[in-house]
């Protein structure tokens, strides 16, 4: 017999013959996350699961999409102290653990995302069945905030997938599908995605029929049935698995796979060297003291953590992208785009051409060049089968969605065009020219990245209201940023469009001012220009970039330029000199180019990963007379002369009103070209460092003082900073 009763708000149990089924469904939250109510209800749900003497199995699952996305950031970003998230944690901790020790069978049905404490929950149950579908997604994501795991998975995590594995998963914060999670040991069972329910409740009956006639309590005999399905693991797994088992059960072996784990996440940790090192030093103590010390030493690392400047400031940077992705779905409506035009089948135009029919648009690329097109095309089918996110049927219907054409007249059918063929403002111009000669009224013309103002390109034609600035973080499938450039004549309904688009790509959105260079162009600019200032002067390729990224950059100043190309740096440079002398190309930059050094496909920076070409220094030993000068300054300075330049422009562009708000500028650097996150963005590091230790570093390295205009003090100040 089948009964449903409501036990809380957040908790709906259902009862099914000897089974209970707990419906996870927060009626206050579009998901489910963990918070102070979360964990109260859920002590008063264990009270009631505690005195049913006939509940023989309890299924945990979700009636949202979503299992559990983790703990409630809203009351991360409350400004708790250390004390109160430590004790948070401890309350948490021991909730899940009476999970843990329920003497029915427990098991975790999960759908949709299970992340952070979401699957510290699911730890805490016998078994975890998750649903084949693609949404159905698992991660211990607590490092991405700067944060440790706070609910057990320190040290259930080990004991449940090995120690190599718990600590990828935690110092990584990578997130697996069901099926990796299943291979990894993370899951016990994968189920098609209507059924998962079912599953866990047949789970619970194949445990009770395996204990039949096997004495002990309830949970040991689960771990023996458990154990007796190790046969259905495939020889191979079955062998690497006894080896990690062999190299983790030992003292040695374990101080090895610490080591190994430190090394690798420090040389990618940026500003979560905190959380690593806390990780670590948790898990040891759960393995050498047992897992009442290690579970009290993780409740304070996650209250101390919790309560870190650079947690702060990376949970304060997903609110601000929140608040305003909110502010523009409010003051825009966007018209539906259904068909995209792109115009360039280079890396930029099949990206976007991909990344357009990969989230539902119907997509024409156009080339003159067949052999252009045609390599265009080859690129959008090669980011498709990389694409981790599709199932092999939707990219079959991705690629089903991109028609290349070499002929211009076949764009007419486009709402949009986005033009991704060149930075001269004479072809855009033209491009734009014939796009009105198509004859839509209400098409949409979008020119992409360029340092000239989409007012020069728009000069002269017959809509400008229909022209805007559409500027994608480059490479497209890997930076987040769309930058959105409104000139006084743009139509708000063309903004609303782009946005809309970008927001359908899955990109976070800024919308700036027109001008030179826009925002994200300038800052660029401004940081590649530094470094190739510190080159000249002697410092090394390798030593610039390493500093950059150990001051916590996605990647380094020459790195980037290998990617964009050298000659559009340096061509990018020319064009902003009206801006001031400050962009003019540093003579390292031009002599390079002039011998030959374009980056992209031609000669580059660095011969191959992480190896700087040193044909370079010979360039400039022979053109400026320039020796490598490994005492030139210390690795820090390296970096905050680039940082600096960086944020100094940034101030400039809102002093000047390419940005309206400082956070809209913060969420471009981040987002666009990989700044610090857990700095907060360029806006952010002024708050923290204060106006006057900011104009004392500059003073120190010799660079000018940063922008500190009244507008600039009046938006920290309006944000609290």
């Amino acid at each position: 017999m089948n009964a449903t009763k409501t036990a809380t708000d957040i908790f709906r149990i259902e009862r099914r013959d000897h089974t209970v089924i707990v419906w996870i469904d927060d009626p206050q939250r579009p998901v489910n996350a963990i918070g102070e109510e979360f964990v109260a209800q859920l002590e008063r749900l264990l009270d009631e699961l505690e005195g049913d003497a006939g509940a023989r199995g309890v299924v945990f699952t979700s009636a949202k999409p979503d299992f559990c996305v983790g703990v409630d950031l809203a009351l991360l970003h409350a400004g708790r102290s250390a004390a109160d998230g430590e004790a948070f944690a401890r309350r948490t901790q021991a909730a899940f653990e009476r999970i843990a020790t329920l003497d029915a069978t427990t098991v975790a049905a999960i759908a949709g995302r299970c992340l952070g404490g979401g699957l510290e929950l699911a730890l805490a149950c016998d078994l975890r069945v998750a649903s084949d579908h693609r949404s159905c997604e698992l991660g211990q994501t607590e490092i991405v905030l700067g944060l440790m795991p706070g609910g057990g998975a320190s040290v259930r995590l080990p004991r449940t997938v090995g120690l190599v594995r718990a600590l990828e998963l935690m110092l990584s914060g990578s997130i697996i599908c069901s099926s990796e999670a299943l291979d990894r040991g993370l899951v016990d069972f994968v189920a098609p995605a209507p059924i998962v329910v079912e599953v866990a409740r047949e789970r619970v009956v194949a445990v009770e029929r395996a204990q039949a006639g096997q004495p002990g309590p309830a949970k040991l005999r689960t771990l023996l049935a458990r154990l007796g399905e190790l046969g259905e693991v495939g020889g191979g797994a079955l062998v690497e698995r006894l080896r990690e088992l062999l190299l983790e059960d030992n003292a040695i072996g374990r101080r090895l796979v610490f080591d190994q784990a430190r090394k690798r996440a420090r040389a990618k940790a940026g500003g979560t060297k905190p959380a690593v090192d806390r990780i670590l030093e948790v898990v040891e103590t759960g393995l050498r003291e047992g897992a009442e010390a290690g579970l009290a030493a993780e409740a304070r690392g996650f209250g101390e953590l919790q309560a870190s400047a650079e947690s702060r400031e990376l949970i304060g940077l997903i609110f601000v992208a929140r608040e305003l992705a909110g502010e523009l779905a409010d003051e825009l409506e966007p018209r539906p785009v259904a068909r995209v035009g792109i115009i360039g089948a280079a890396s930029m135009g099949s990206g976007i051409a991909q990344l357009s029919a990969a989230h539902g648009a119907r997509v024409r690329l156009h080339d003159p060049s067949a052999d252009q097109l045609g390599a265009g095309l080859r690129r959008v089918r090669k980011l498709t089968e990389a694409s981790g996110e599709l199932t092999a049927f939707e990219r079959r219907v991705t690629m089903a969605r991109v028609g290349p054409t070499l002929r211009f007249d076949d764009l007419r059918s486009c709402s949009i065009i986005i033009e991704a063929a060149s930075e001269e403002l004479a072809v855009k111009r033209e491009l734009l020219r014939r796009c009105e000669a198509l004859g839509r009224e209400d098409q949409i013309f979008a020119a992409s990245a360029s340092a000239s103002p989409i007012s020069r390109i728009a000069a002269g034609c017959r809509r400008p209201e229909r022209v805007i600035g559409m500027h994608y973080a480059w490479p497209v499938e890997t930076m987040a940023l769309v930058e959105i450039v409104a000139t006084e004549q743009t139509a708000p309904e063309v903004i609303a469009a782009c946005v809309g688009l970008a927001k359908r790509q899955g990109k976070p959105v800024i919308v700036v001012n027109d001008g030179v260079g826009s925002y994200i162009t300038r800052i660029r600019a401004a940081y590649l220009n530094e470094a190739f200032t510190l080159l000249g002067r002697g410092a090394a390729i390798d030593a610039i970039d390493e500093a950059l990224v150990d001051w916590g950059f996605a990647r380094g100043p020459f790195a980037l330029a290998d990617q964009i190309g050298l000659d559009s740096v340096a061509k990018t440079g020319e064009f902003m000199t009206e801006l001031g002398a400050r962009f003019e190309p540093p003579p390292a930059l031009t002599q390079l180019v002039d011998a030959g050094f374009l980056g992209r496909d031609a000669e580059r920076l660095y011969q191959r990963e992480g190896q700087p070409n040193l044909r370079v220094y010979s360039a400039l030993k022979a053109s400026l007379g320039v020796e490598r000068d490994s005492a030139l300054m210390p690795e820090r300075d390296l970096a905050l002369c680039c940082a600096l330049r960086m944020i100094d422009e940034a101030a400039r562009c809102l002093d000047e009103r390419v940005l309206d708000l400082a956070r809209d500028g913060d969420v471009g650097a981040v987002f666009g070209l990989g700044y610090p996150s857990w700095r907060g963005g360029p806006f952010r590091t002024i708050a923290s460092l204060g106006a006057d230790k900011l104009r004392d570093e500059f003073a120190r390295l010799g660079l000018s003082s940063v922008a500190r205009r009244e507008r600039v003090v009046e938006e920290l100040r309006a944000t609290g900073s």
